[in-house]
């Protein structure tokens, strides 16, 4: 069985503070920033430098190694579909990192090559290029693609991150409520219980208020559903706390021990 899995999503450039920090080259604002999630037991953290008057080659490195000079077991979700950065970044990273996102089936041959010589994780959407509005049915379909494509490439289960793709509540489309969502998460647990289940949970309340209780709501009902990872605004306790106590609640599989 996996062991649920906690990202942080704390580090992306839609951030003003991370922003400004990455412009400046303020180290220790963001290590001190890092520090107070590290220590919660947050170890693995989704790092976006996509933007306007931003090398994101230059940007993601700097954090990289910004903060493997402060913290040994830190990790890295590699927020790109960049195979070229991708190159890069991999061996500039102590431990091995988690590719994120994985192009819409078919991908391109390159993101494949990287994928097939580095073994990393990798996160995989479910959606075809030209409509992200389908059924969990059609969803499956491609994750059942994606899931043997991986597999022929040497990747065990345990490195494939199926994201289930949340649209922000309020969406008028029926095939965007969160029930199909929950609906794809036990699709994805019966069909391949070693493989992750997650989502990212910012995607949920875009441009709402009340953020935290409505993702905090949803978590709980995902964990119940399959979910074993997630991505999240790890400053808040009252999701860090909703993630491990739905764990225990509801989850079938290893949990490790929540810091306070």
């Amino acid at each position: 069985m996996t062991e649920p899995l906690l990202i942080a999503d704390n580090l992306n450039i839609v951030n003003p503070a991370f922003r400004t920090w990455v412009v400046q080259r303020d180290a220790p604002a963001l290590t001190g920033f890092v520090k107070k999630l590290y220590h919660r037991g947050i170890r693995w953290f989704d790092l976006m430098c996509q933007g306007a008057g931003l090398d994101p080659l230059a940007a993601m490195d700097w954090v990289i190694q910004t903060l493997q000079q402060s913290f040994n077991d830190i990790r890295f979700v590699l927020d790109t579909t960049d195979p070229q950065i991708w190159e890069i970044l991999i061996p500039r990273c102590q431990h091995p990192p988690i590719l994120n996102s994985l192009p819409h089936w078919p991908p391109p041959p390159e993101n494949l090559e990287v994928i097939q010589s580095t073994r990393c994780a990798v996160i995989v959407h479910c959606h075809p290029p030209e409509q992200t509005l389908i059924p969990p049915q059609e969803r499956m379909e491609i994750a059942r693609t994606y899931y043997h494509h991986l597999r022929e490439l040497g990747l065990p289960d345990a490195a494939i991150l199926f994201d289930i793709d949340l649209f922000p509540l309020g969406t008028s489309d029926t095939r965007a409520h969160p029930l199909m969502a929950l609906q794809m998460l036990q699709h994805l647990k019966k069909e391949f219980p070693g493989c992750y289940r997650m989502a990212a949970l910012s995607n949920l309340t875009f441009r709402m208020e009340n953020k935290i209780q409505f993702q905090a709501a949803f978590l709980s009902a995902a964990v119940a559903a399959g979910m074993n990872a997630t991505m999240l605004n790890a400053r808040s306790k009252k999701l860090f706390n909703t993630w491990h106590t739905a764990l225990n609640l509801f989850s079938d599989e290893p949990t490790p021990a929540a810091s306070p």
